[in-house]
């Protein structure tokens, strides 16, 4: 079985030698690898083939104004240099607590949010934003904002749309994919961030640029 990382470039000398290898992306989901067992035990490796999902054309570049929330300074120039190159308009913030103020004083399209970060991690930080927007926030949520200086704070509502948050994780199990879930973001991306792997989750939630 060959695993290829999601995003990754596949050489055209080497598709043919696909027909005979079972495929499956990486990060690997648990119900993925079942289904991909039972194809292998039933009508061989043809048959994932065949099932394989066509490779898509993206397009070159996006329409949007995202913040980048990272702690590391690499890192972000990183993603930033990634996100510039698809046309997007970048907002920087090192921490949750510079994250949720950013969002009090302008629109974003979308967040791309660091997991593990100081001061205030990526899990509690969407998890304010979620409490924010719905303007219910509860007595844990009102006394964290409290602790942090940020009593009373208010998301700037110019966009009317959800806000989609993408967590950035140097971890793939499935346990922590749906960590992020539960926090409130909307999908997730492998650490080191790759150029295609972000093209093809932001083209989940970004709109092509004219």
């Amino acid at each position: 079985v060959r695993m290829i990382a999601l995003g990754s470039t596949i050489d055209s000398d080497k598709l043919d030698d696909l027909d005979n290898i079972p495929v499956i992306y990486k990060p690997v989901r648990a119900r993925e690898l079942h289904d991909l067992i039972g194809q292998l035990l039933s009508d061989g490796p043809r048959m994932l083939r065949r099932a394989m999902p066509a490779l898509q054309a993206f397009p070159e570049t996006l329409r949007g104004r995202l913040l980048v929330v990272e702690d590391t300074p690499t890192n972000r120039m990183v993603a930033a240099s990634l996100l510039k190159k698809l046309g997007l308009q970048i907002d920087a913030a090192n921490d949750g607590v510079e994250a949720i103020q950013a969002l009090a004083q302008g629109t974003y399209d979308l967040v791309l949010m660091d997991c593990q970060m100081p001061v205030l991690d990526g899990y509690q930080a969407t998890g304010v934003i979620r409490a924010l927007q719905r303007g219910n926030v509860d007595a844990n949520t009102a006394r964290l904002l409290a602790d942090l200086e940020l009593g009373g704070i208010q998301l700037h509502r110019a966009n009317p749309n959800p806000l989609p948050v993408v967590a950035m994780t140097a971890n793939a199990m499935q346990e922590d994919r749906e960590r992020c879930i539960a926090a409130g973001m909307d999908d997730y991306i492998a650490k080191p961030v790759r150029s295609e792997a972000l093209r093809e989750v932001l083209c989940r939630w970004l709109s092509a640029a004219d």
